[in-house]
């Protein structure tokens, strides 16, 4: 049996660039591998839709890949892809630097061909447990979304249905194929 350091969001936020991005779960730091151009054009058109709604609406807040504090001791921080935090829950300018302390009301998550087994679905679990209201898993090899809540309801929605933003983001609707390009 190998021990290895717990590492903390602190010192996660004062580590060098060495070009990766990464995860810390419970403690252990997770390498993100740089993802592919499929996945780039996915994040980028749900965060064109995404943001051109939420402005429109003075909803709150959309954006991708800061680290938000989910768990302490052992610290969990993620990036998702995408995130949108409800206009009431943002958290005051002065406590913008660093780790986000707020659970995200949406969060969209894009599976890539270079997450190791089980990476993504751990991701996805552990925003559901930590009371996430919908998480959108895509999979743009299939060209589907699936649709997890923090009941254990999961909906999966082909390129031919429609994302809606239901309470968490009113007034939201998107066809499912626009995220592909």
């Amino acid at each position: 049996m190998v021990a290895t350091k717990v590492v903390t969001a602190a010192e996660l936020s004062t580590m060098l660039d060495d070009g990766f991005r990464y995860d810390l779960i419970r403690g252990e730091l997770i390498r993100m591998m740089p993802t592919g151009f499929e996945h780039l054009v996915v994040i980028g058109n749900a965060n064109w839709h995404l943001l051109s709604h939420v402005r429109a609406n003075d909803l709150g807040i959309v954006g991708g890949e800061g680290g938000f504090r989910l768990e302490r001791e052992p610290d969990t921080v993620l990036g998702p892809d995408v995130v949108f935090v409800r206009k009431d829950r943002v958290p005051p300018r002065d406590q913008w630097q660093g780790f986000a302390e707020v659970v995200p009301d949406l969060v969209m998550e894009v599976y890539s061909p270079s997450d190791r087994a089980g990476q993504f679905e751990r991701k996805i679990a552990m925003y559901v447990k930590v009371g996430v209201p919908i998480v959108w898993a895509v999979y743009p090899s299939k060209r589907t979304v699936r649709l997890h809540r923090p009941d254990g309801s999961v909906t999966e929605l082909s390129e031919h249905d429609w994302l809606d933003g239901e309470d968490v983001l009113p007034g939201f609707r998107l066809k499912v194929a626009e995220l592909f390009g």
